[in-house]
């Protein structure tokens, strides 16, 4: 039936190929089952030599949404292969993560990189350059989403990678290491200013008198019914972690 609906290079097509082999391999029809292997591995060829000539019409054609396009139906078709060609999948994968971070669409972005990074830790070594580059881009881009903890996380993990594979003088060691800079002292930065707030907040609140007919959560907050015990308990979380002073005032 599938042959009569389904062309030759259909990726079902291929799966039931696969399946008539392995049944003659199991009733030991070892030269029927090679003819199909032979015809599974032709079709396979095909495919794949149809996504990577999309691939080159997508380098070759203007626009980045034709471009985009031609990347994703490329991609499509890898992945339908089987065994899937991973090489050439992250390559289309990298390229369309590329337009979408051009076109500011950072979440899918976020995406297209993650599931670099899921192919290159399943076919790759754990200290492979090119997953400390997919780690960077990771980094880069949870920075763009404001993300810094997630980012300082990824970039971290990239500069160790970079660290057993290049020399301390060497540009990407430089380039990680600069990115992680600009975070830290992003993050830095913002605890401060979290510390000054909470340290105003709570030398208002110890300023403030309270007794029987007066109440400092009136000053803070408008009319309340807080009373000592609350203040203190109040001041407590304070004192336990300022830096998330900003937090409990929200």
């Amino acid at each position: 039936m599938d042959e009569k609906i389904l062309p030759n290079d259909h990726p079902d097509y291929t799966k039931n190929l696969d399946r008539i082999m392995q049944l003659y391999t199991n009733m030991e029809g070892y030269v029927l089952a090679f003819n199909y292997c032979q015809e599974e591995l032709t079709i396979r060829k095909i495919c794949l030599r149809i996504a990577h000539t999309i691939m080159k019409i997508g380098d070759i054609i203007a626009g980045s949404d034709r471009r985009l396009n031609c990347y994703k139906q490329a991609l499509t078709i890898l992945e339908a292969c089987v065994p899937p060609d991973n090489s050439a999948a992250i390559i289309c994968l990298q390229v369309i993560g590329a337009i979408n971070l051009e076109k500011r669409l950072l979440e899918e972005t976020l995406q297209d990189f993650m599931k670099v990074l899921s192919i290159q830790e399943q076919t790759l070594s754990k200290s492979h350059p090119g997953i400390g580059w997919t780690l960077q881009q990771i980094g880069e881009v949870h920075f763009e989403m404001k993300n810094y903890p997630e980012a300082l996380q990824f970039l971290t993990k990239c500069l160790k990678i970079y660290e057993t594979n290049y020399s301390q003088s060497h540009d990407n060691i430089k380039e990680a290491q600069n990115s992680i800079d600009k975070v830290q002292n992003i993050i830095k930065q913002s605890n401060l200013e979290c510390l000054s707030d909470a340290t105003s907040v709570i030398d208002i609140i110890n300023s403030i008198q309270v007794d029987n007919n007066s109440r400092y959560s009136d000053v803070m907050f408008g009319p309340s019914k807080i009373q000592e015990k609350d203040r203190k308990r109040f001041l407590n979380r304070f004192h336990c972690d300022r830096t998330r002073a900003c937090c409990i005032l929200q």
